[in-house]
């Protein structure tokens, strides 16, 4: 994402990415005519262990170390070289100064000290010939000439005076790419051109030359350079065989490409793409594309070599008979265990309820009346029902109507929930827990004994959420507790957080309990959350074995873990290898995160964007599904998709901009063409 200023010189910015290139017989499969390697694909970043939440999972200093903690992706067997992979941006037309042109004025540069050491602070004075018209507070430098040296992006500046301005960078500590030369640049002793640019924000300033200059010399050698370092880069894997799911650590040392002015460089995101053999060093591409009005070239630095062991296959699982499906996130489509035989799903303006007796609508527009009346949210904040719940109906109390809204509050979405039990003539808010809040609702589930349980709390502590529990309707509620499934094992999931899936991911905490459900823990780190913005589920198939279906959150972003399989209750997990997609290359999932259901009889359902396909028991492929049922079951305006499994049907909705309608089919219906 580019913000404020940075969007005016976007082809400046530099990506990072590591990234895997896979050799041998399984992967020459996967090859592409014309590319140089046989396979490779991105592999996603993970949590390095010990680091704090929310560290980078690829990080480099400004001395050139590199820290990368990756998962495995689901991938062929076989030795793996892995690159810290760059991409450089170079003007197509000939480089003009700006000041030249008459774009911005020009700039008298000097600096103090004119000479530093590496990782010493340099001050630059800046005298414009003409004075500013408008202040900008920001500034691009390079270090070695511009362009071709070092970029320092979006440097303060501090403005003394309307024609005069200081900046102050950090001497460089590790060689830098320079894509003029084709080359890595170390920081030797000796002189150095430092420039300034984007005083003004023209097009492409960043990959211009020097709108002003000054001479600073370096008077020693960094310790790291192109002769300490063989190859100008070299970087390490440990452990040095792994499985799919595992984590790895990448270490060493790499050129960098851009920094800031106190030296934080900008390592990027972990990516990936085709082409390029095991090599060591640094390796400039030799093909390049013009990407707007500027030529990109990758940049591949280090080759360090894993083996990766293959995982096991979906078809040698065998028969796998699910005992109980539970969908993360808020799914819209409902239906109460011990009153299956009514479904009820959010319509656009009510919540609507299909049974025995006919369909019956539960106007919805008190709810958002009582919503606007606690002042806390705009009523144009929120816009339809998200997620619903249906009590279980006695000769004492009427079937009740629980449902779940949007709300958002600055940058934030939240739910908060409600329930009617007349009809929809009035809604109350479900009764919080103590020290809650109303948008520390993180949606509903049903009891062993067909109870409806809302539970609170925010869903990345990984910790037990607080139940709120009724079973006559809502005229009495209750504190309850997060209890183990009837069926399977002691595996259960939190409170969700809702972002608006057109936004961010949303994910919910998968918990496990080895006391009965006396304390619950998140399940191991590897599989310790499900997405909310895509259809992923927990299915209990004996009484140690479960399997995470669009498991971690990974499965759009790398393709990496549509299926997990855990023997043991839920303490360790292995990667379950599910078979391409006919026409797709690989182990990339489509984009965005594919949803997948497993259906009664043990097979799985993939539901795209044009097709359905089916993975039957033990098969190795997939089959398109004949007769594909109508009506779309992805996500729409930013909501979660709605692919659900009710008793032996699979329910969705038809999400449009003015109705919402309701389809389902029979599981043995759907079958290969």
């Amino acid at each position: 994402m580019v913000h404020g200023r940075a969007s005016a010189y976007l082809v400046a910015t530099l990506c990072a990415a590591v990234v895997l290139v896979a050799l041998g017989p399984q992967a020459a499969a996967a090859s592409s005519p014309g590319s140089r390697a046989s396979y490779r694909i991105q592999w996603g970043g993970a949590q390095c262990p010990g680091t704090p939440l929310g560290h980078l999972p690829t990080y480099q200093t400004a001395d050139g170390k590199l820290t990368a903690c990756l998962d495995v992706p689901d991938v062929p067997g076989g030795t793996y070289h892995l690159f810290l992979s760059q991409y450089l941006y170079q003007k197509v037309s000939p480089v003009l100064s700006t000041a030249a042109t008459g774009a911005s004025p020009a700039v008298t540069l000097t600096a103090s000290p004119s000479s530093v050491h590496p990782g010493q602070a340099v001050t630059l004075t800046g005298t414009l010939s003409r004075a500013y018209r408008v202040k900008n507070n920001f500034a691009w430098f390079c270090w070695g000439a511009c362009p071709g040296g070092l970029s320092y992006s979006e440097v303060p500046l501090t403005w003394r005076s309307p024609r005069t301005f200081t900046a102050t960078l950090t001497a460089p500590e590790a060689p830098w790419l320079d894509l003029s030369n084709g080359r890595a640049v170390s920081p030797v002793a000796g002189d150095y051109e430092i420039g300034v640019q984007c005083l003004e924000n023209v097009h492409e300033c960043a990959l211009g030359a020097a709108e002003g200059e000054t001479v600073v010399r370096l008077g020693s050698s960094a310790r790291y350079t192109c002769r300490t370092v063989p190859g100008c880069a070299r970087l390490t894997v440990t452990p040095a065989v792994a499985s799919p799911g595992q984590v790895v650590e990448v270490s060493g040392y790499a050129p960098v490409a851009q920094t800031s002015a106190g030296g934080q460089v900008f390592a990027g995101d972990v990516d990936g793409e085709k082409g390029g053999p095991a090599r060591w060093g640094v390796s400039f591409s030799a093909s390049s594309q013009v990407v707007a009005g500027a030529r990109s070239v990758q940049v591949d630095m280090g080759g360090a070599a894993v083996r990766v062991l293959p995982a096991p296959t979906f078809s040698a699982l065998g028969y796998v008979a699910p005992l109980h499906q539970e969908v993360a996130g808020e799914p819209p489509v409902s239906a109460n265990p011990f009153a299956s035989s009514t479904v009820a799903w959010c319509g656009l303006n009510d919540v609507v309820e299909q049974g025995p007796g006919g369909t019956v609508r539960v106007p919805t527009a008190a709810a958002v009346e009582a919503i606007a009346h606690t002042g806390h949210f705009a009523k144009s904040a929120f816009a339809r029902c998200i997620t619903v719940a249906v009590g279980t109906p006695s000769a004492s109390a009427p079937r009740a109507v629980f449902a779940a809204f949007w709300v958002d509050q600055l940058d934030a979405s939240d739910l908060v929930a409600l329930y009617s039990d007349d009809g929809g003539a009035a809604w109350r808010f479900v009764p919080r827990p103590p020290g809650s809040s109303l948008v520390d609702f993180g949606g509903f589930r049903y009891g062993p004994l067909g109870q409806v349980e809302a539970l609170f709390g925010p869903s990345w502590r990984g910790t037990a959420p607080q139940v709120e529990e009724t079973s006559d309707g809502g005229a009495h509620w209750s504190l309850g507790t997060l209890a183990c499934p009837e069926v399977g094992p002691c595996i259960a999931l939190g409170a969700a957080n809702v972002t608006g899936c057109d936004r961010a991911m949303g994910y919910q905490s998968l918990l496990r309990s080895t006391n009965g459900g006396g304390r619950w823990r998140p399940v191991p780190a590897a599989a310790g959350a499900l997405p909310t913005c895509s259809v992923s589920e927990v299915v209990d198939l004996t009484r140690t074995e479960v399997l995470l279906v669009g498991a971690i959150g990974f499965v759009g972003y790398a393709g990496a873990y549509p299926l997990l399989l855990s023997r043991d209750g839920g303490a360790k997990w292995q990667v379950v290898s599910l078979p391409a997609l006919p026409g797709q290359s690989g182990t990339e999932w489509e984009q965005p995160s594919p949803d997948l259901v497993v259906r009664p009889d043990g097979g799985i359902v993939y539901v795209g964007p044009q097709s359905w396909y089916l993975l039957a028991p033990r098969a190795s492929g997939w089959c398109p599904v004949a007769g594909v049922p109508t009506g779309s079951a992805g996500a729409s305006e930013g909501l979660t998709p709605s692919l659900t499994v009710i008793g032996t049907e699979l329910w969705w909705l038809d999400l449009g901009p003015a109705s919402v309608s309701a389809h389902h089919v029979s599981d043995t219906s759907l079958t290969c063409r």
